[in-house]
């Protein structure tokens, strides 16, 4: 009796097969009977769960990193921003192959005709949509207790922390040993608190208030 398998846990084993064979091939040589034979299904199931390559490497790009478990509602403001900071590395770590197909995305965006570069663009931008929504909760939060400054960009501060995540996480891939990966990492939780606390500088970004040196 043919084995039943319901269609989201089939979209999600085609999605685990073409991020390997996307990993492997690069986007422009992969095909989708590679998909399909890496799966071990026929052609036509794969068609039925994604139309076309372009819709399965989007899918792909969307779920590259597991965004789970990111909340820490149990724990105080500060120590739940550290929580989040260390959730957020775990989870960029789970996806080994996130900066070849991260670059595979770009490639495909920059050199694409308009139209299909902003449809690449505007899908690529909701990978970030659920690791900044628990930073700016988590902020906010804090705010709201008064143990965060409230003039603090909660918005800005997020994106800074992802920014820097990425970068000491591409740093550690080219130069394992000078990127310092672990202490960069404890001193973007430091920086952030730092700015969390302090309330914003003029630029509203939200970091330590400057003092005249005389």
């Amino acid at each position: 009796m043919p084995k039943i398998v319901h269609r989201e846990t089939r979209r999600s084993e085609i999605v685990d097969a073409a991020t390997r064979v996307f990993a492997t091939r690069g986007y422009h040589a992969a095909r989708m009977e590679d998909v399909s034979a890496a799966l071990g299904i026929s052609k036509g199931l794969l068609y039925q769960s994604f139309a076309t390559k372009e819709d399965l490497f989007m899918q792909v790009c969307l779920t590259l990193v597991p965004w789970k478990d990111l909340s820490s509602a149990d724990a105080g403001p500060e120590q739940r921003v550290r929580d989040l900071i260390a959730a957020i590395v775990a989870r960029y770590e789970e996806s080994q192959n996130f900066f070849l197909i991260l670059s595979d995305f770009w490639t495909a965006a920059m050199r694409g005709p308009n139209a299909k570069r902003a449809a690449l663009l505007a899908t690529g931008a909701q990978f970030y949509v659920p690791v900044r929504a628990a930073l700016i909760a988590a902020i906010r939060d804090g705010q709201r207790t008064g143990v965060f400054a409230a003039d603090a960009d909660a918005a800005t501060l997020a994106n800074l922390a992802i920014a820097a995540i990425e970068g000491v996480r591409l740093q550690h891939q080219l130069d394992p040993r000078a990127a310092r990966k672990t202490r960069v990492v404890a001193a973007v939780a430091d920086l952030l608190l730092q700015g969390l606390t302090h309330g914003q500088t003029t630029a509203g970004v939200g970091t330590r208030k400057r003092t005249r040196l005389t």
